[in-house]
């Protein structure tokens, strides 16, 4: 009877200890996938982050262009407002929404990402003030409004223009900063 509770009781202590070695193995792999699979995450977020850095840089540009052809007239016609609106509706969105749209978003610092959402925001503002000042100048030139209230108008939309630029550069170059 004592050799069995002894093999008994190896036997449980075995098992136990068995337990204990799979249990230790079995987690030190969850925790080895789990960094793996936070080293990728932080991969793709980097990407992201770069694509819209590269967007952004390329919206920068699109309305520099802007600028520089508004500048070049006091009183652009129609035609350079057309030309400007499919110039300003050629700004691209598309990284921005699909980092927003992705799960990577929470993983975001809070300064980096209210610094995409300001500059995206500027963005979208200055694609509707440009839009509402086109229907301005086209309502002007059949209703024959005063002169000075157009020029008004353009010379509103140049100055947010270069309100835009200036806060998109400053952006543009604080994501630049962050590090990922």
């Amino acid at each position: 009877m004592m050799d069995f509770i002894k093999d008994l009781a190896v036997h449980i202590l075995g098992v136990a200890i068995g337990g204990l070695i799979a249990y230790t193995i079995a987690r030190w792999q969850f925790e080895a996938n789990e960094i793996i699979l936070n080293r990728k995450k932080q991969v793709l977020l980097k990407e992201n982050v770069h694509r819209i850095h590269e967007e952004l840089k390329r919206n920068l540009e699109i309305i520099m262009e802007l600028k520089r052809v508004l500048q070049q007239s006091n009183n652009p016609g129609v035609d350079v407002l057309e030309w400007g609106a499919a110039y300003v509706d050629s700004f691209s969105f598309f990284s921005f929404k699909h980092l927003s749209g992705s799960s990577f978003h929470v993983l975001l610092p809070a300064p980096l990402e209210k610094c995409m959402f300001e500059s995206y925001s500027e963005l979208e503002r200055l694609q509707n003030r440009y839009r509402q000042t086109i229907k301005a100048h086209h309502y002007s030139l059949e209703s024959h409004r005063a002169q000075e209230t157009e020029n008004l108008d353009v010379a509103n939309m140049k100055a947010a223009i270069n309100e835009v630029l200036d806060k998109l550069e400053t952006n543009i170059n604080e994501i630049k900063g962050f590090s990922v």
